[in-house]
């Protein structure tokens, strides 16, 4: 439900009428006025047909006679605000030129400098406080609900998918409602008109990116060039704080997987003949660009693991950087052993890439996980294929993005994407010559069990080791931070 305050002139004309029902019609004005007034001044309660009577200057029964009884006059008179904030919506509709500008359109109608006058909001709050058990409250709320819906949805539509349009302008509805009802129940600091329409057009403009994003991702989410979709079905990605879908990604099946190791091993070989300096040189670039992106990716972060924008920004993005830098300055240092064996003969060591490797991340940390694999492989000549957390598989893409930026050949650092099926066929890939695994316990057995079968090297780091207990009496602020 929305509110608007309401004059003489915003009321229906019956145009070509008699005196005597410019009369009528005007007393029923008087009347609406004088009901938003008493509303205001007494509430609902002191709102009888008798104070607005008295209030009039005109008998209860006067009053009774053009709104039968107590619900019919304020029906009438939500009606007739509702009415004119739907007039002014209109009016607002008419000038706009774009999608956007339509929804922004309903936004500063609702939000509107009139709507926050003490007189009409107190008004407001007392038709909300009767909508559930006045029957006639309640079509007009519907009724101008559904018209507002219908308006936010036919112009998003224009923006984004069918899904997501409805999803959002129902979330429009809502916040405007909601924003509205806080300032009026409290000092708030969006107390105003101007605040309040500036907090929801930031919400808008940031969903609407968010959801243009994950468009893009629908396309780039896929591994490089294949000649079929993902055979493993497809999944969705979700942010958990709202519900909402970020992407829907193909899972890879077997014919992809057989696809980007071929593509690995080509590409490897051109990368371990590389000198460590060079490969040094551009994991440093990425290093780089990541911090660049710090805020990008950390939003990005954010959206799908649900974690605080204060951690993704100071920890998840950064750290990942921090771990290329660490192994950029190792690759030009790998070298072997010299071993002294006597006057006759000497031994030496030599350092060589395994060739292709496989990472499979955790939902947790899902950006510093794909560097804290990717960083050592890379310096060492290796390829790897990554395959992160079907939860919160987003920023992974967008690191093989920074990856090819700085100059990283194409096949070297590959995203697949599945769930444990796809995570399956690269343990047991017999072309993959090392399995890391960050996940469970259970997950690791069988990652490993799937290695031995072809004698491949293993890392693992499995199960959660920080624990966490919040007993009654605890400072929840202080556990907050803690964790």
């Amino acid at each position: 439900m929305n509110r608007q305050s309401t004059t003489l002139k915003d009321l229906v004309h019956r145009s070509g009428s008699s005196p005597r029902d410019e009369g009528e019609e005007a007393r029923r004005v008087q009347l609406v006025e004088v009901t938003i007034d008493s509303l205001a001044e007494v509430g609902y309660v002191g709102t009888t047909l008798a104070e607005i009577a008295r209030r009039a200057g005109v008998s209860p029964g006067l009053v009774a006679h053009y709104f039968d009884d107590k619900d019919g006059l304020l029906e009438a008179a939500f009606r007739t605000l509702a009415r004119t904030l739907a007039a002014r919506v209109r009016a607002r509709l008419a000038l706009a030129r774009t999608p956007r500008g339509r929804v922004q359109a309903v936004i500063d109608t609702n939000l509107a400098p009139e709507e926050f006058d003490k007189r009409t909001g107190t008004a407001w709050l007392a038709f909300w406080g009767q909508v559930l058990h006045v029957r006639g409250l309640k079509r007009v709320q519907t009724a101008y609900q559904r018209r507002m819906l219908s308006n936010l949805r036919n112009d998003l539509r224009r923006l984004i998918p069918g899904e997501d349009a409805r999803s959002l302008a129902a979330m429009i509805a809502a916040m405007i409602d909601g924003v509205w009802l806080r300032a009026a129940l409290s000092e708030w600091q969006e107390a105003d008109s101007e605040s309040a329409r500036a907090l929801l057009t930031a919400f808008v403009e940031g969903r609407l990116k968010e959801l243009a994003q994950a468009q893009s991702l629908r396309v780039t989410a896929e591994p490089a060039p294949r000649g079929v979709s993902g055979a493993g079905g497809s999944f969705r990605v979700i942010n958990p704080a709202s519900g909402a879908v970020l992407a829907e990604l193909s899972a890879d099946g077997a014919a992809q997987i057989d696809a980007a190791v071929i593509r690995a091993q080509a590409a490897q070989k051109k990368w371990a003949a590389l000198s460590g300096a060079e490969r040094g040189r551009v994991l440093h670039r990425a290093a780089r660009m990541l911090r660049e992106r710090n805020e990008e990716l950390a939003v990005l972060e954010t959206r799908n693991t649900g974690k605080p924008i204060q951690e993704t920004r100071a920890v998840d993005v950064l750290s990942g950087a921090q771990c290329l830098e660490y192994y950029a300055g190792l690759a030009a240092g790998l070298a072997g052993e010299h071993i002294d064996l006597g006057p006759l003969a000497f031994g030496y060591t030599r350092r060589e890439p395994l060739g292709v490797v496989a990472g499979i991340g955790a939902w947790n940390y899902p950006l510093q996980i794909a560097c804290w694999k990717a960083a050592p492989a890379l310096a060492c000549g290796n390829a790897m294929i990554f395959k992160p957390a079907e939860l919160t598989p987003l920023t992974a893409v967008k690191l093989q993005e920074v990856f090819a930026a700085a100059g990283l050949p194409e096949g070297v650092f590959q995203v697949v994407q599945g769930q444990a099926d796809t995570g399956r066929l690269l343990s047991r890939h017999p072309d993959i010559r090392k399995i890391s695994l960050t996940g469970e316990v259970g997950t690791g057995k069988a990652v490993m069990a799937d290695a031995a079968a072809s004698l491949k090297q293993l890392t693992l780091e499995l199960g959660g080791k920080s624990p966490l207990i919040v007993f009654d009496d605890a400072k929840l602020d202080n556990a907050v931070a803690g964790a």
